[in-house]
């Protein structure tokens, strides 16, 4: 599945294994995914990422973007557990993630989780 479209699109795969692709972004410490760099502000229309440890283990593979207050804003691909999110800010989140590789502006592909 890709990212494409409206949150209400894919909240019909509640409680599935989904594979995303889109532009991964971490604001202070928080990571989520976009559709699209033009609406990395939209968190409502974002997918919040469950990974406990996740700014440090990226700080550990990937370079950061670097300047502003995001210190990830890359092309990425995930796969995991999709569900609804209770909280205010996001509407979907991904857990249990099993795949997770990053799309660097060099270049390069990082894998993040395997």
């Amino acid at each position: 599945m890709q990212f494409f479209g409206s949150i209400e699109n894919i909240k019909s795969k509640t409680g599935k294994t989904v594979t995303i692709e889109g532009v991964f972004v971490m604001e202070r410490g928080v990571g989520y995914f976009v559709q699209s760099r033009d609406r990395i502000a939209q968190k409502t229309g974002a997918i919040l990422l469950e990974y406990p440890g996740l700014e440090k283990r990226l700080l550990s593979t990937v370079p950061a973007y670097g300047g502003g207050p995001y210190s990830y804003c890359h092309d990425a691909i995930i796969s995991g557990i999709l569900k609804a999110n209770i909280g205010l800010e996001f509407p979907m989140a991904i857990d249990e993630i099993h795949n997770f590789i990053i799309r660097h502006p060099s270049g390069e592909n990082f894998v993040v989780l395997s």
